[in-house]
């Protein structure tokens, strides 16, 4: 079936528990960033950001987006993490000076 498996130890879960629980936290806002009408525009603007830096806090994002109401633009933010683009630099805590980078070789064509 061409399936792709990947076997865990038992001890793996635990020990990431923190990671999952903040991707947990995240979903949500993936699903909302589907659902918004400047969906596009957002994901082009955060975009543009990362490509004058590599890392940034999520408040400093949000600050630098004001057009944008925040709660879209933190959807924006974790829509290109969820797709690759950019990526919690420390995925175990998720704050306003949470770090966002830009992941190298997933710049967007």
């Amino acid at each position: 079936a061409h399936v792709g498996v990947d076997f865990l130890l038992e001890f793996e879960p635990v020990r990431r528990a923190a990671e999952i629980q903040t991707y947990r936290r995240l979903l949500p806002f993936v699903q909302t960033a589907e659902q918004l009408p400047n969906r596009d525009a957002l994901r082009t603007q955060i975009r543009e950001l990362f490509t004058s830096t590599d890392r940034a806090t999520l408040d400093q994002v949000c600050g630098a987006l004001r057009g944008f109401h925040v709660a879209d633009v933190k959807a924006g933010i974790v829509d290109l993490i969820h797709g690759g683009e950019l990526a919690l630099a420390n995925p175990r805590e998720l704050t306003g000076f949470s770090i966002i980078e830009r992941r190298q070789g997933n710049e967007h064509a």
